[in-house]
């Protein structure tokens, strides 16, 4: 079985994931997992997903991975920049404040409908990577940035090494992907076809880098978080015995509300105790990394 991010033939069936119609391989010269067949969700899977649902107004919360990009106002803050799969959310608002002359690109319509209407976005056009890619005319990009996308594609080395096209010489990828080292990933559905086809370690990521023609400036983990521990611990101190009967006696509806911010509390407590410690660092849920373009482009 051929690598789909490095093309190495040194791969190994594994055990790792399993379910119906696909089979898991990894390649032991990059170290990145892959399904066979690499076969992703289409277009109109996505635009009906629930998950992918628009909302009724922009989230305001961004995650980790977003607010790490802001802070280290990658290329000074300014230049042009592609958000390759915005999502909904105001991070295409925050770029433009920040000082960068923003592109944006979404397979989904609803998201680019989103982007124009709600969050007032001129540069935002529904279309694939590929296409964008083969069209485009203009000044290349001095950063070039998508957040939780790699995985889901069927051909990410290809993607990889297309992105130099658009990229000026010196400029900047910068992108993150689930760390499958995290606690317990196989048993969440997102990390499974047709949605995720790739398991990224930080090794895996470092590697494939490398290979495409980028120097690893920066590739860091998450913190643990309260929300991590909450989700793999799988202890709920009875809240959800309690969320069953809430709403038919009022004694167990405040029992439960206290319970629950109680659970708040207490993981956000253990989560500040192991970052401070230095535990599972490598569990983290989001590995972020920046890349900079180096020889020729295009």
């Amino acid at each position: 079985m051929i690598c789909p991010v490095c093309s190495s033939q040194n791969t190994e069936k594994i055990n790792t994931y399993t379910t119906e119609g696909y089979s898991f391989y990894r390649c032991v010269d990059c170290d990145v997992i892959f399904t066979h067949p690499m076969k992703a969700g289409t277009k109109e899977w996505y635009e009906a997903h629930n998950f992918y649902t628009p909302l009724a107004a922009p989230k305001d919360n961004h995650p980790w991975y977003e607010e790490e990009f802001i802070k280290d106002s990658v290329n000074g803050g300014r230049g042009k920049i592609l958000n390759i799969g915005c999502g909904y959310n105001t991070f295409l608002v925050k770029l433009q404040d920040k000082g960068y002359d923003v592109t944006a690109i979404d397979i989904n319509e609803n998201i680019v409908e989103f982007s124009h209407s709600k969050l007032g976005i001129e540069k935002v056009y529904n279309t694939r990577i590929e296409d964008f890619i083969a069209g485009y005319k203009s000044e290349k990009f001095d950063v070039i940035i998508f957040f939780e996308l790699l995985e889901h594609l069927e051909e990410p080395g290809n993607f990889l090494r297309s992105l130099r096209k658009i990229l000026k010489k010196g400029g900047f990828i910068v992108f993150s992907v689930p760390n499958r080292k995290r606690f317990r990933p196989q048993a969440h559905w997102a990390d499974y076809p047709p949605h995720h086809l790739t398991r990224w370690s930080r090794e895996s990521v470092i590697n494939n880098l490398k290979k495409s023609g980028f120097q690893v400036v920066k590739s860091i983990i998450s913190p643990i978080s309260a929300e991590q521990i909450m989700y793999a611990s799988g202890i709920y101190f009875g809240t959800l015995y309690l969320e069953k009967k809430r709403d038919k006696n009022i004694l167990f509806k405040v029992l439960y509300k206290f319970l629950y911010r109680f659970r708040v509390i207490f993981y956000n407590i253990i989560a500040i105790l192991l970052r401070a410690a230095n535990i599972f660092k490598e569990k983290g849920t989001f590995i972020y990394t920046v890349g900079k373009l180096v020889g020729k482009d295009g």
